[in-house]
């Protein structure tokens, strides 16, 4: 993150250059007049250097102006979002180091073309209004980025997870909940409470609670699946391994928070057991959706959990990383019609933006999603234990004939009153693909040409549709218009 002394310097440094080229000076004529060498102003501008008072005056005075004008946070109309992204939370709270970006790298960034970055800058300020952005959501959005670039993979957390497992559960294939529980009750202190969050009316959406006081205590909704209770326990003590130093509702403490979260996985679904479960069913001839619901009972985990180690361990140890996952939501108990509403609530790319992803928008997802159509289902076929889960695969076409096989699991939320979610991971078939995947041309999977909403979808005569093509014809008017034109005579 950038320092408060990196900011003055940079606005410092914007003002001397943007006061010199106002007065057409060069940096050799400012540095003559200022009695400073050329060297050291270039320092200056830069944001690299900030002078001392005398040479501060000497300054003001070779650029025609007061002292007090110079060192103060005005800046021309053309700079000032630039100064309002520099003296806002987020500048100041983005850990840039995530990136592989210094300090200089920023200011370097920003100070070489000060006024392009400016108009930057309050495009991006506007778009964020625009869609009622908040800085939590730019701070899920950089988490989100920072995952995506490393594939959803770290190799310190993993080796981390094997020793933990190791020094706690020795070597246990699963680890249900009451070794889990016994575990944080006796190696970390905690008292466990089922009963507070379900009791209470406002708290019963809640899953999970800590008061890290003495004793701490770990409030648990009663209404969690085992496997539920059990990642967040692990998770928590995956919190106490780790550390915080990162103040909360900050960047840190989100990244912090995803770390926890990944050592719990890790530890729950140790990476090479897995993995060797994975290539088992990845080498079968025939799609098994009823193996891949033995896997999710065999690790004694919640399939959330295990469509994200998914994520993790694919790209990793089978070298498939062109992969995307998302998590859709839907009323249950609404009767299945057309105007059914289908929310993307978890979403997560690898390699580039693949379809179908969610927009920031009132549009109708395709209902040939693989991921909405397990919702379908589900709800017809009224599974509504929440045990019973429904898995789905599909070949998918997207608009640009790019095929992707999909994996589908609709249920019954617990915690969530009258929802059903589906989680759904999707690969790019390419020869990689082929290579890992043995069941990709069994007839069993139906290839299904999908579109990304009803509202730019060219396809005539779907009998899934549920809005006008209001989107796709506004552009293909606009394209006719065009012509027209240029065939005018």
């Amino acid at each position: 993150m950038l320092k408060k002394k990196t900011v003055l310097r940079f606005i410092l440094g914007l003002k001397i250059r943007q006061l010199r080229l106002r007065r057409n000076l060069s940096l050799k004529e400012l540095a003559d007049l200022s009695d400073l060498s050329v060297s050291y102003l270039n320092e200056i501008e830069k944001g690299k250097k900030y002078p001392k008072v005398e040479k501060l005056a000497s300054l003001a005075e070779g650029l025609g102006v007061d002292l007090g004008d110079l060192v103060s946070f005005k800046t021309g109309r053309n700079l000032h979002p630039l100064l309002k992204f520099l003296e806002g939370d987020l500048v100041s709270k983005m850990p840039f180091e995530l990136f592989g970006l210094t300090e200089s790298d920023v200011v370097d960034l920003m100070g070489s073309a000060p006024e392009k970055f400016a108009s930057f800058v309050l495009t991006v300020l506007q778009i964020s209004r625009s869609f009622d952005m908040k800085l939590e959501d730019i701070y899920a959005a950089a988490l989100r980025s920072f995952i995506e670039t490393n594939d959803n993979y770290f190799p310190e957390l993993e080796k981390l997870a094997k020793t933990k497992r190791l020094e706690w559960f020795a070597d246990q294939e699963s680890i249900g909940y009451l070794e889990m529980s016994s575990h944080v009750k006796k190696k970390f202190h905690y008292e466990i409470d089922e009963k507070e969050l379900t009791a209470n009316p406002l708290l019963k959406e809640t899953k999970f609670y800590v008061k890290r006081s003495s004793p701490s205590k770990i409030f648990l909704n009663q209404l969690l699946e085992n496997g539920q209770k059990t990642f967040y326990l692990a998770k928590e003590i995956s919190y106490q391994t780790l550390g915080s130093n990162s103040p909360e509702k900050s960047l840190g403490a989100l990244l912090e928070d995803y770390k926890a979260s990944y050592l719990a996985g890790a530890i729950l679904l140790e990476e090479k057991m897995f993995s060797k479960d994975l290539k088992t069913f990845f080498s079968k001839q025939q799609f098994d959706p009823l193996y891949f619901l033995s896997l999710i009972e065999k690790y004694q985990v919640g399939p959330d959990l295990f469509f994200h180690r998914l994520t993790q361990v694919l790209p990793s140890h089978f070298k498939v990383n062109e992969l995307f996952f998302l998590g859709v939501t839907t009323q249950s108990d609404k009767p299945s019609n057309e105007n059914e509403s289908y929310v993307i609530n978890k979403e997560l790319h690898l390699s580039q933006l693949h379809s179908p992803h969610g927009q920031k928008m009132s549009e109708s997802y395709c209902r040939r999603w693989v991921a909405i159509k397990s919702l379908v289902q589900l709800k017809n076929q009224k599974l509504i234990n929440q045990k019973l889960s429904l898995v789905l695969g599909q070949i998918s076409i997207v608009e640009d004939g790019q095929p992707y096989f999909s994996i589908s699991l609709a249920r019954k939320t617990n915690t969530q009153a009258n929802t059903n979610q589906s989680l759904t991971i999707g690969f790019l078939v390419n020869n990689d693909l082929k290579n890992v995947i043995k069941f990709l041309d069994d007839p069993i999977l139906p290839k299904i040409s999908i579109g990304q909403t009803c509202e730019r979808c060219s396809k005539e005569n779907c009998e899934e549709r549920v809005a006008p093509p209001v989107y796709f014809q506004n552009e293909t008017e606009k394209h006719n218009r065009e012509l027209s034109l240029i065939n005018l005579k």
